[in-house]
């Protein structure tokens, strides 16, 4: 069936319609590109997007960035810790081999230091001690160089070791050679004193007609040959010390520390230096060599004496004559301790006076050896 041109839209209809609807898409086209941003990628994204994307890209590679730091840290704390730890290990056991090295060497420098005690304690006992004071007197160089010198010095030492005081003369009688060991220390003489002063007696009263030999002769027995205090005070009191000033005088003894003779001898037994002893010993020698009756008499009382230190040390056949006299502790009557020996002894190289002296507590039997060595150092001497 056809349709009436009547009822048909005329063409032109169509065509405007289609002018309209190509104003309208370039419109719309206008409209977009104008509010849309110039710099649209052909792909529809803009650059905005795309700075997005590229911030998102960098956060992540930053993301990325800051864990790998991170993994990076923590690898290198780890191994700071297991550094340090290693360290601490090493230093450790550095210190540990360092304390055990220490404790070595502590051991080793204990175990010489005994054994270098053991070879000087065992030297010590083969080589003399050395002295306080030294040897004095025109021989002892030559003392010294003699083998006698060894054994001096240890025995001297025994004493010195102790505390204790020596002091020696020996003189020679026949040629005034001397050798002295601090000869000048003022020393308590105790019962040797007895000698010199009995011998001053007989020399000074008996000799002289002003006592009888009898009347002396039992008390000086006793005071010499048993050592009695009692006898020797009577032997005071009944003749004084006036003779005994006198005597000291004549034999070239001074009174020493003391102001005077008389408050020298108002003392029973003052203290004197082996230097004083040897001197009356001296005079003693020249007055038994006189051969009188008295002389002989006391010669005889002196030889005869019960205690000697030194006729124990001498040789059986060695002639002496000696007083002893000791003592072993401090009192208020100007006592003090005291081992001491004065005398004179008849050797085969000619006589000789002996005057030893210690502060020793009645160390008799000790006082031997010290005097043996003493009187060893005679013939040195002479040589």
């Amino acid at each position: 069936m056809s349709t009436s041109r009547k009822n048909r839209p005329p063409r032109i209809v169509f065509a405007f319609a289609a002018l309209a609807l190509a104003a309208l898409f370039y419109a719309g086209a206008y409209l977009y590109t104008s509010v849309t941003p110039p710099a649209m990628h052909a792909s529809g994204s803009t650059s905005s997007q795309g700075g997005q994307a590229s911030e998102s890209a960098s956060s992540q590679a930053q993301v990325s960035s800051s864990s790998q730091d991170t993994a990076q840290t923590k690898e290198s704390s780890a191994k700071s810790e297991a550094k340090k730890q290693s360290s601490s290990q090493r230093e450790q056991a550095n210190s540990q081999s360092a304390k055990k090295e220490t404790e070595k060497d502590s051991q080793t420098q204990s175990a010489k230091k005994e054994s270098e005690k053991q070879v000087a304690e065992k030297q010590k006992s083969k080589t003399p001690r050395s002295m306080r004071y030294k040897l004095q007197g025109s021989c002892a160089a030559r003392v010294e160089k003699s083998p006698t010198f060894a054994e001096l010095t240890q025995q001297i030492g025994t004493f010195e070791d102790k505390g204790y005081t020596v002091a020696f003369v020996v003189h020679d009688l026949q040629t005034g050679k001397e050798l002295t060991y601090n000869a000048d220390e003022e020393l308590y003489p105790a019962s040797s004193i007895k000698a010199p002063f009995t011998t001053a007696v007989y020399q000074e009263l008996v000799d002289k007609g002003e006592v009888q030999l009898e009347d002396v002769g039992p008390v000086a027995q006793e005071t010499i040959v048993e050592s009695s205090d009692e006898a020797y005070r009577a032997l005071h009191e009944s003749y004084g010390e006036q003779a005994f000033i006198t005597w000291l005088e004549d034999a070239g003894v001074g009174p020493g520390s003391y102001e005077s003779y008389e408050e020298m001898v108002s003392w029973n037994y003052p203290h004197i230096c082996a230097k004083q002893l040897s001197l009356m010993w001296q005079r003693i020698y020249a007055y038994l060599d006189g051969k009188t009756a008295a002389a002989k008499q006391l010669s005889g009382f002196l030889e005869k004496r019960t205690v000697s230190s030194l006729q124990q040390a001498l040789d059986k056949n060695t002639r002496s004559v000696s007083k002893m006299g000791w003592f072993d502790t401090e009192s208020e009557y100007n006592s003090k301790p005291a081992t001491v020996e004065g005398g004179v002894v008849y050797a085969k190289e000619g006589p000789y006076v002996i005057a030893l002296m210690t502060n020793a507590p009645a160390l008799l039997d000790e006082l031997v050896p010290l005097e043996r060595a003493v009187c060893a150092a005679h013939a040195p001497m002479l040589q």
